[in-house]
């Protein structure tokens, strides 16, 4: 099971949240790898905090950013820009 079927398997309301971002996503004609990266970047934000991104307060996002840039090794650039796009 990927990142993404994880989510949507153990976050209610998850599949629907990814399946509006995928809309988006190719109206705005980005790629099906930009589309599958983004969404790995939403199904591990989802699975840190057990709820659906758009549930999330500013303070949650904030802290799971700073975070993300605490590790190490330090995710790359994109990474931190698919999650918060």
């Amino acid at each position: 099971m990927n990142l993404i079927e994880r989510a949507i398997f153990e976050v209610d309301g998850f599949q629907e949240v990814y399946e509006k971002f995928l809309r988006k996503i190719r109206i705005n004609g980005l790629s099906v790898s930009t589309s599958i990266n983004y969404g790995r970047a939403l199904a591990h934000l989802a699975l840190q905090f057990r709820l659906v991104p758009t549930k999330l307060t500013q303070e949650q996002i904030e802290e799971y950013l700073f975070s993300l840039k605490s590790k190490e090794p330090v995710p790359s650039e994109t990474m931190f820009k698919f999650t918060i796009y």
